[in-house]
């Protein structure tokens, strides 16, 4: 090729774990290298433990920040982070993208390739190796898997169709682990299969401790990640297969430094040269290597589709029919029945609850509130002729105690020891309706109120009355459907339940708390409801600052609103800033629970006990304040006079409120 018309290539490489693993990291580091020697380039980068999106995501705009145009991943956990990177940078800052993917996302960039590798065949073919192994010993073989939910069993039915293959009397024995790097329970699968006196053994995990294990104990071993342990364990490993990653990261290198790149989806296996053979142990004889070669030449002549362990009679139990599709096999959930199967072998593990105090605390306290709550509303009720009632609107005053009951209840389910989806679900929804009902309700009355008592003096009118509550509940509608339809989204993309949460907070590796957890569309949809409360709050700053001049009897509960307002906004602008520097869960609980119990209790005392009081203890003046009509324009002369005013008399606005019929005699009917 002709190097003037070469482009300049940058690439990096992100890697799940260490690049010291002598393993599946190792092998892929290997490649990044070799495929530097390939396109002669020397500005390179690997970056280690990228295994979560935010971390993968954040040192993908790093890269491109500081001008890598050819980024690699090598692991499916990578690969939702990569494709909205590369959504957002590839076309936009000219980054060529190759991510491993198992096609559950897409991008409509065409800088954007993916490959992925059948994770079948090497299993068939290490499966034939130990066969043959096995023949000149007792049969006896092991394999150690995730299992499904992890990794369904395709891994250990196409190493047993290898086996069974080369030694039909071959016995496999298999202990499924749950992870795929877990030292602890690989260890537990170590000493099950130690004890079945096996052979040969082998797994489909990131690491080789359960092969170098039973290899230090004098059984024979097969490398499975990719890297050649023969040069490292020396003959008791019969044979590893290879993972070759330069083929494909220099590949696709190539043709965009030549600039004749080109949009593909690449599979890799034996036929691209991506999976090879560690050269054989010397314990093996030349016939052993013949007959493995032979089953190792007639994979890399054929397609996935076609490979002998889809076309075979072990399939024909659980499928009816002897060939099946790629497909069928990487959805197999059970073991052939051929293969004895050891089970999983898990840690066992001990709930942690060490909050039942605190817990049995708010629970308490938001008892205490309903309760309270619910002795208002009887109040109300008895109190309903009594003018700090009628002036407020008995129905009105419902709403704000519901919502002052809705938010305790949500502190008990954040507190309630017992975690299930409907809980983890019925929390967020009973606090962000709870504050929707009492924020809502004040910020609307409030705005009526505003605009109530400005017509007033526009028209210097003598007639005042309250607010009814139609006014206020047809204006609230709108914000409840709107919080209503992100509670449901939330419900249904945001995939809330309940998890055991492992060495969560500080505690052991295998101890456990309950937790309530979602997914990160459900971590933005918080985030929007957080959005919403915080711009009715904003609102209720403002309008509150408007109507503080607002003096009238039958608009004195403004002040209340404004009070219970600057409270909730003062405690969240306080809560806000420590919540993001808390990482602690169950610290994050009991935050946010008092901050929901102060504010909602003390805004139930403010505004219900205020009225109490009026009712209690009435203002025993005969008049109301003066309310100067300065700055409008005098109707009789036409014009405008400083010194105009107007003096509504207690009795005028009594009239107005209680007697709209017209009546001049008026008497507040709680005296009858």
């Amino acid at each position: 090729m002709d190097d003037t018309v070469k482009v300049e290539v940058k690439l990096a490489v992100l890697l799940p774990g260490m690049i010291a693993d002598l393993a599946f990291n190792y092998m892929v580091n290997q490649g990044a290298g070799k495929t530097e020697q390939i396109m002669k380039v020397f500005n390179s980068t690997v970056i280690e433990s990228l295994n979560n999106y935010d971390d993968v995501y954040s040192n993908i705009e790093t890269l491109v920040d500081n001008g890598y145009n050819y980024i690699m991943t090598s692991d499916l956990s990578q690969q939702e982070a990569a494709f909205d990177a590369a959504n957002r940078w590839s076309v936009k800052k000219q980054v060529y993208f190759l991510i491993r993917s198992d096609g559950s996302y897409s991008s409509k960039s065409t800088l954007v390739s993916t490959y992925d590798i059948n994770p079948v065949s090497p299993f068939y073919m290490l499966g034939y190796i130990a066969g043959l192994q096995s023949a000149q010993m007792t049969n006896k073989i092991g394999l150690v898997v995730p299992g499904p939910d992890t990794e369904n069993y395709y891994t250990a039915n196409a190493f047993y169709a290898g086996a069974n293959k080369a030694n039909p009397n071959a016995k496999l024995y298999t202990v499924s682990t749950s992870s795929y790097d877990d030292a602890d329970t690989a260890g537990g699968a170590i000493d099950r299969l130690s004890k079945l006196k096996i052979d040969i053994v082998s797994q489909s995990q990131t690491s080789n401790q359960v092969c170098e294990a039973f290899v230090h104990n004098g059984t024979f071993g097969l490398g499975s990640n990719g890297f050649p342990y023969e040069s490292i364990l020396g003959g008791s490993v019969i044979q590893s297969i290879v993972m070759n990653f330069e083929t494909i990261f220099s590949y696709v290198g190539v043709t965009i430094q030549y600039q004749n790149y080109t949009q593909n989806d690449y599979y890799l296996d034996f036929n691209s040269g991506f999976y090879t053979l560690d050269r054989y142990s010397f314990i093996v004889d030349d016939n052993f290597k013949s007959m493995s070669n032979a089953v190792y030449n007639d994979l890399r002549s054929k397609n996935a589709a076609d490979h002998p362990y889809l076309c075979n009679p072990l399939n024909k139990p659980m499928f009816g029919d002897n060939c099946i599709k790629f497909g069928q096999m990487l959805g197999m959930e059970q073991l052939y029945s051929q293969i004895d199967d050891q089970g999983y072998f898990a840690m066992p593990t001990t709930e942690i609850y060490d909050r039942k105090q605190i817990n049995s605390a708010f629970v308490s306290v938001s008892a205490i509130q309903i309760g309270v709550a619910f002795i208002f509303f009887v109040l109300c009720i008895v109190f309903k002729k009594r003018l700090p009632i009628q002036y407020s609107n008995i129905l009105f005053c419902f709403g704000l105690g519901f919502g002052a009951i809705l938010v305790p209840i949500g502190v008990i389910l954040f507190n309630t020891h017992q975690k299930t989806t409907g809980i983890c679900t019925s929390r967020i929804w009973m606090l962000s309706l709870g504050y929707n009902f009492l924020i809502g309700l004040m910020i609307i009355k409030n705005t009526r109120i505003y605009f109530k008592f400005k017509q007033l003096l526009e028209t210097r009118s003598d007639e005042i009355s309250p607010i009814p509550p139609a006014q206020v509940y047809s204006w609230y509608t709108g914000l409840l459907l709107v919080n209503i339809l992100l509670l449901a989204l939330y419900t249904g993309v945001g995939n809330p339940s309940n998890h055991d949460s492992l060495g969560l907070d500080g505690i052991g590796k295998y101890e456990y708390t309950q937790n309530c957890v979602n997914n990160k569309a459900g971590d933005n949809i918080i985030y929007a409801l957080l959005v919403f409360h915080g711009l009715q709050l904003l609102y209720g700053c403002l309008i509150s600052w408007k109507t503080r001049t607002i003096d009238l009897e039958e608009f004195e509960e403004t002040h209340e609103f404004a009070s219970a307002i600057y409270l909730i906004s003062f405690t969240l602008f306080i809560v806000i800033p420590l919540m993001a520097g808390i990482e602690n869960q169950r610290s994050r609980d009991a935050i946010i629970s008092s901050m929901a119990v102060f504010t909602t209790f003390t805004t139930l005392l403010i505004i219900f006990g205020s009225k109490m009081w009026k009712i209690y203890k009435p203002v025993e003046d005969d008049g109301l304040p003066q309310i100067k009509m300065q700055q409008l324009p005098d109707k009789r002369r036409g014009k405008t006079s400083p010194y105009n005013h107007s003096t509504l008399t207690k009795s005028a606005f009594l009239t107005a409120v209680v007697n709209p019929t017209g009546s001049s005699s008026f008497k507040d009917p709680a005296d009858n």
